[in-house]
């Protein structure tokens, strides 16, 4: 494939990011459904779908060169929205009080509200509102496993290896995070 056909094909996929970004919206929606149906099988499987997008919409962007300040919101909102879909399907069947709901919603918002207003209270904020929503995608996806599968401590083991994975393949944006 010559450049020219390269360059060509990397501008027609541009949409690609967003399509991702917006996809993880509609699995985050469609685990939900499944939760307020009590199918915890198949709301864990649409929600680790929905999650893989996170990770893949970055990487499309990068590689296609298609990085947009559109896309940064969209993403940061969708990133959102998968934790309140989550802790509200959960609020909405009864496995988790409405008082910890709200609770994680509000610590999430005042963590994370830089993301969007572009008003840093500290340096260090942008780690810890990333870290704050892996805590709570992380306790989400464990939560929706136990209900599926029961608990199994096999899901700390995946966790770490998959968190270890994906640290290897974000190694730039760690040390952007960290200076």
């Amino acid at each position: 494939m010559t450049i020219h056909t390269q360059n060509r094909l990397f501008s027609y996929l541009r949409w690609l990011p967003n399509a991702l970004t917006l996809s993880r919206a509609i699995l985050a929606l469609t685990a939900f459904m499944f939760a307020m149906q009590n199918r915890w099988d198949s709301a864990l499987w649409f929600l680790l779908a929905a999650l893989v997008t996170d990770f893949l919409d970055g990487l499309a962007a990068k590689k296609l060169q298609a990085i947009t300040s559109f896309g940064e919101q969209f993403d940061a909102l969708t990133d959102s929205f998968v934790v309140i879909i989550g802790m509200l399907s959960l609020g909405f069947t009864g496995h988790l009080s409405w008082w910890a709901v709200l609770a994680i919603l509000a610590a999430g918002f005042a963590v994370g509200s830089d993301r969007f207003f572009k008003q840093p209270v500290w340096k260090g904020r942008a780690l810890l509102a990333v870290a704050c929503l892996f805590i709570a995608w992380i306790g989400i996806v464990w939560y929706y496993a136990s209900l599926a599968f029961g608990w199994s401590w096999l899901y700390v083991i995946l966790t770490i290896f998959v968190l270890a994975g994906c640290a290897l393949f974000k190694r730039h944006r760690i040390a952007a995070w960290t200076k």
